[in-house]
């Protein structure tokens, strides 16, 4: 695998492991409720749509840092 592919690849799932994380820690609370769960997961939704139409950011950013 190219430096390239490798920078790109942990990026990605870098930013979207931590985005879950975030929200599974806020889940396991144990005065979580019903409606507060559904608005963090709608708001996990929301927040991974934003990681996807930021592909091309993303993909220079890699891009400098293989390149260095």
């Amino acid at each position: 695998m190219s430096k390239f592919k490798c920078v790109l690849i942990a990026s990605i799932w870098c930013k979207i492991l931590q985005l879950i994380n975030d929200r599974s820690l806020v889940l396991q609370e144990i005065n979580a409720t019903i409606d507060a769960e559904v608005r963090n997961i709608d708001s996990l939704l929301v927040d991974l749509q934003f990681v996807r139409h930021q592909w091309i950011a993303i993909y220079n950013k890699c891009k400098i840092v293989a390149e260095h």
